[in-house]
């Protein structure tokens, strides 16, 4: 990422505490696609809506229901302006804010859009299939690689149009909070494969609020040990 994000100082990152922890940027086949910037005061982290992959989102908080519509793209989430090609097998690179809390899962999940991702407007009631898990580590891993995050998009996945989302949950302060973002990308290569019901899931089917990974906090997961990420396994293809 921008080497002005990496350098902004420790007193920033406390002041995002409480503020929307936001993917700000995407590395897709080599070439850098922002989506958000970092500022100060009430602009501390801002979407940037032109020409964007990224699905939009306002305010600084969390979603904090599996059951909301927001929980899948973030709120609002209304579909992007655009579509970025992104080969099957090739990895793709999402950049956050500098992230504050070092307690708390990241995981990645796709969707296929049913025609035009533009006008896929109900993505929460989809049956989502996960390409990666960090578990409990997830947001440590995150800070380390300077808040960024590369993942492989399974080699054979089917060609076509799909949302990819990225979250994080913070466990610093429990229940969980999360932190859901999603881009439009149309997959491209000469895969034939899409992952089966046995892979997928609705989020409020496999997110219910009760659960102990979502009640309990990081440090309680981190002196027991043990935590898994609700959900189904990673489809590797």
């Amino acid at each position: 990422m921008h080497s002005t994000l990496l350098t902004l100082p420790l007193l920033l990152a406390s002041s995002l505490v409480s503020a929307h922890g936001g993917v700000i940027g995407y590395t897709i086949g080599g070439k850098r696609y922002t989506t958000g910037h970092v500022g100060s005061g009430n602009d501390r982290l801002k979407f940037s809506p032109a020409n964007s992959l990224q699905r939009a989102w306002t305010g600084l908080g969390p979603v904090r229901s599996s059951s909301s519509p927001n929980i899948a793209c973030n709120t609002p989430g209304t579909p992007a302006h655009t579509t970025i090609e992104a080969a099957a097998g090739a990895p793709l690179t999402a950049h956050w804010n500098p992230w504050p809390h070092d307690g708390g899962p990241l995981s990645v999940w796709m969707v296929e859009c049913p025609g035009d991702c533009a006008t896929f407007t109900s993505p929460h009631t989809a049956s989502w299939f996960k390409i990666h898990d960090d578990g409990l580590a997830g947001t440590q891993k995150l800070i380390k690689a300077a808040n960024s995050l590369t993942v492989t998009i399974p080699a054979s996945l089917k060609s076509g149009n799909y949302l990819i989302r990225h979250e994080v949950i913070n466990l610093a302060r429990p229940p969980a909070e999360f932190y859901p973002e999603c881009a439009q990308i149309k997959v491209t290569g000469s895969g034939t494969k899409s992952p089966g019901p046995e892979s997928r899931s609705t989020f409020a089917n496999a997110y219910k609020m009760n659960l102990p990974q979502f009640t309990g906090s990081y440090n309680d997961w981190r002196a027991k040990g043990g935590y898994k990420l609700p959900g189904p396994a990673p489809w590797k293809g």
